[in-house]
C-alpha cells in the first residue's frame, strides 16, 4: 500500500537513527556523525557513516544510502510496507490506511490471520494428543528432534470431518474458516467440512514468520499425498517460498540459498546444519519468488554499476568485465559437465556474462536463447525516440562493442524474440545469421484480475492508471503535465517506484487529482484495474512488450501507449486501445479526451479484449518452447 508522506515524516521523526543501526552496527561518535563498518558488504576499516541530523546513513564503500526505513528493508530482507509497519510498530504509530477499500481489506486480513494462527495451535496441540500419535511418529521416524519438531510448529490433522471445524466455529464463524481455506464448502450443498484430514501438517508463513496457510502429508493410501490450502487473500503458493521466514537470516549472512523440493527436505537442511534451505509450495520456482531470494543479495556488481549516478567510466569498465569474465566460463563448464542437459534455455545474460554464449556453443549442447531488449547492441539497454543518431549510437566506441558481443554471441540454435521489433532490430545489425529466429510473444500473467464489463458512464473525470518505472524515459513528466493541463477531467493513479518517485510524491502532495500509489503488489494492481477506465503506457524509450498491457488488456482495460518498439504489435489503435507518437503531449490528451466525449469509443468489448490476450496464455508459450527444445 502506499503511505501518506506526513506519515512517513512523522515516522521518521520519531525514529532515532543511530540507536536503529547500533542494534546491528558498532557505531563509534566522530564529531556529528557515527562511523562504523558496513552491515551491507564486508570491510576490515570503517566506511559507513551514519548522520543522525540529516537523517541518512552512507557507505563510501559499497554506496549503500538511505533513510531508517531503508536501513530496516535492507538489513532485515523486508519490502517497503513490511519495513514500515514494523518501525511504526515499535515507535506506537498506526499505519493510516489510504481508502475505504484498503482499511475493509486490512481487517478482513487481520481476522483471518488470527483464524490461521488458531488453527496452527490447534494443529499442534493435536499432535501431542494420542491420535495424533502417528503423525509423531512419522516424524521422530524421519529424523525429526522435538527442537525442529517446535520451531517449524509442526502438527496432526484427524480424520475427523468437523474437529477443527468445532474448535474455532464458536470463536471465528463459518464464512472465516471458509475464506482462509480451512473449511470446503461442497458444489452440490450441505455442510462445510475440515480440509485437512489424517495429515501431518505444515504450516507455511510469510516473510514475516506470519502464519499464512498449510501444507499437509497424508500417511496413508490415499490421494493427494500432499494437500495445501486453497490461494487465499493471505496466501497464494507461487509468491511464498516455505521455510523463507526461518532461513532469512541465515541466507543474509552466509550470502547463500538453497532451493529445494519439499517440506521435508528443507526441514532436514535446517536441522543438519543448513539453515538457509527454501522450497518452492507445489509449482516451479516462479518470477516472484526469485525475486525474494534476490532480495539477500541486494549488493550484485551488476546491481550497482548499472545505476545512471555512477560515473560513466565505471560503468564502461563493468561492460568490459561483463564482455571477458573468466569466472563465467568455469561457472558454466563445471554445470553443464555434471548435469549433461539436453538443451540449455538462456535469458539477458548481462551480469552472468558474455562468456556464457561462448561456453555453451563449444559444448554443442542444443541452445535456445530469448533476447529481452536491445542490450547486446546498446549495453543501457536503453534507445530513445528521437535519438536513432546521438552519438553514442554513432560512436566507434558503441561499434565496437557491438563486434565484440556479436562475435562472442554467435548464432545459439534458436532465438525466440517476443516482438518483430526486437528481431528485425538484430537482424538490421547482421546478429543471429544462422540462427532459426521465432517470433513467440510473452505470455499473460496466469492470474485473471476482475473481469470489467462496462465503462463507467457515472464517473465525472477518468481514471487514468500508469504502472511502471518512475523514469523520466518512460513518459511519466509528459503525463504529469496532461494531467495538468486537463485538471479536473483526468484522475491520475501512479503505480511503481523510481528516480522520480519523491517529486511524483510532492506532486500528488499538492494536487488532489493525483494519486501515487507507490509500488504496489499486484493485488492492489487488480485493484486499480477495477476502478481505472484506461491505462497508459507513455514511453519515451523503444518497448519490447511490456507486461502492463497485458495485464490491462486482461482486466479489460483498455490501452493508450506511444507506438514505438513493439508496442502496436499488442495495441491495436481504435481496436484496443490507442497509439500516439512518442512524446506528443497533444495527441496523449486528444486520445484522453475520445474517452471522455465518448463512453466507449472502441469497437471491442472487454470480454473480447481478454479473449484476444488468450493467444499469449502461458500453455501456448510453454508448449511452442517444447517443440523448439526437442527440434520441431
Amino acid at each position: 500500500m502506499a503511505f501518506p508522506p506526513q506519515f512517513l515524516e512523522e515516522l521518521r521523526n520519531r525514529l532515532n537513527l543511530a540507536s536503529l543501526i547500533g542494534r546491528k552496527v558498532r557505531l563509534v561518535k566522530r564529531g556529528r556523525e557515527y562511523s562504523g563498518l558496513c552491515p551491507f558488504h564486508n570491510e576490515k576499516s570503517p566506511s559507513f557513516t551514519v548522520n543522525e541530523e540529516k537523517g541518512f546513513y552512507h557507505c563510501f564503500g559499497c554506496g549503500a544510502h538511505g533513510d531508517a526505513v531503508s536501513f530496516e528493508m535492507q538489513a532485515s530482507h523486508l519490502s517497503f510496507p513490511e519495513a514500515v509497519e514494523r518501525l511504526a510498530a515499535e515507535v506506537g504509530l498506526e499505519p493510516p490506511k489510504a481508502t475505504p477499500q484498503e482499511r475493509e481489506k486490512a481487517k478482513r486480513q487481520a481476522t483471518l490471520y488470527d483464524v490461521v494462527e488458531a488453527a496452527c495451535a490447534f494443529f499442534q496441540e493435536q499432535l501431542r494428543q494420542p491420535g495424533g500419535r502417528a503423525g509423531l511418529d512419522y516424524l521422530l521416524r524421519r529424523g525429526l528432534t522435538e527442537a525442529t519438531i517446535a520451531r517449524f510448529r509442526l502438527g496432526w490433522s484427524s480424520d475427523s470431518r468437523e474437529a477443527l471445524k468445532r474448535a474455532l466455529m464458536p470463536e471465528f464463524g463459518e464464512p472465516a474458516l471458509i475464506e482462509a481455506g480451512l473449511l470446503i464448502r461442497p458444489e452440490g450443498g450441505g455442510a462445510a467440512y475440515d480440509r485437512f484430514r489424517g495429515r501431518v501438517i505444515f504450516p507455511i508463513t510469510d516473510r514475516r514468520g506470519r502464519v499464512v496457510a498449510f501444507g499437509g502429508r497424508i500417511l496413508s493410501d490415499g490421494q493427494p499425498k500432499y494437500l495445501n490450502s486453497p490461494d487465499t487473500p493471505l496466501f497464494h503458493k507461487g509468491r511464498l517460498l516455505y521455510g523463507l521466514a526461518q532461513a532469512r537470516h541465515a541466507a543474509a549472512e552466509a550470502r547463500t540459498v538453497v532451493a529445494v523440493e519439499g517440506y521435508m527436505d528443507v526441514i532436514a537442511l535446517h536441522q543438519a546444519g543448513f539453515p538457509y534451505a527454501v522450497a518452492p509450495l507445489g509449482t516451479a520456482v516462479t518470477e516472484q519468488q526469485i525475486e525474494k531470494i534476490y532480495r539477500f543479495y541486494p549488493l550484485n556488481l551488476y546491481h550497482i554499476l548499472l545505476d545512471t549516478s555512477v560515473p560513466f567510466v565505471f560503468r564502461a569498465f563493468w561492460h568490459l568485465i561483463d564482455l571477458w569474465n573468466p569466472q563465467t566460463t568455469w561457472c558454466i563448464r563445471k554445470i553443464l559437465a555434471k548435469e549433461k542437459p539436453d538443451a540449455i534455455l538462456t535469458h539477458n545474460l548481462k551480469g552472468l556474462g558474455m562468456q556464457a554464449f561462448r561456453v555453451v556453443h563449444e559444448s554443442g549442447i542444443r541452445h535456445i536463447h530469448t533476447i529481452h531488449d536491445v542490450q547486446l547492441s546498446l549495453p543501457s539497454g536503453l534507445l530513445l525516440a528521437g535519438q536513432e543518431g546521438a552519438w553514442i549510437q554513432t560512436s566507434f566506441l558503441r561499434k565496437w562493442y557491438e563486434r565484440q558481443v556479436q562475435t562472442i554471441v554467435r548464432s545459439p540454435d534458436v532465438v525466440i524474440s517476443p516482438s518483430r521489433f526486437l528481431a528485425q532490430f538484430y537482424k538490421d545489425r547482421h546478429f543471429f545469421s544462422d540462427s532459426q529466429v521465432e517470433i513467440i510473444p510473452n505470455p499473460a500473467p496466469d492470474v485473471k484480475p476482475p473481469t470489467r464489463t462496462c465503462y463507467p458512464h457515472a464517473k465525472k473525470a477518468l481514471h487514468v492508471l500508469f504502472a511502471g518505472q518512475l523514469e523520466k524515459h518512460k513518459g511519466i513528466l509528459l503525463l504529469m503535465d496532461v494531467a495538468r493541463r486537463m485538471e479536473g477531467k483526468i484522475e491520475l493513479h501512479i503505480a511503481g517506484e523510481g528516480s522520480l518517485a519523491d517529486f511524483i510524491t510532492e506532486r500528488s502532495n499538492l494536487n488532489s487529482h493525483v494519486h501515487y500509489h507507490g509500488f504496489v503488489s499486484f493485488e492492489h494492481l487488480e485493484d486499480l484495474f477495477g476502478i481505472c477506465d484506461v491505462s497508459v503506457v507513455p514511453s519515451l524509450c523503444y518497448e519490447n512488450s511490456p507486461t502492463v498491457i497485458y495485464e490491462s488488456l486482461q482486466a479489460g482495460v483498455p490501452v493508450v501507449a506511444s507506438n514505438i518498439g513493439g508496442v502496436g504489435e499488442l495495441v491495436h489503435d481504435g481496436k484496443n486501445g490507442f497509439l500516439i507518437p512518442p512524446g506528443d503531449g497533444d495527441a496523449l490528451l486528444k486520445s484522453f479526451q475520445r474517452f471522455l466525449d465518448s463512453p466507449w469509443p472502441l469497437s471491442q468489448t472487454c470480454v473480447e479484449f481478454q479473449e484476444e490476450i488468450q493467444h499469449h496464455s502461458l500453455k501456448a508459450y510453454v508448449d511452442r518452447l517444447e517443440k523448439l527444445i526437442k527440434g520441431a
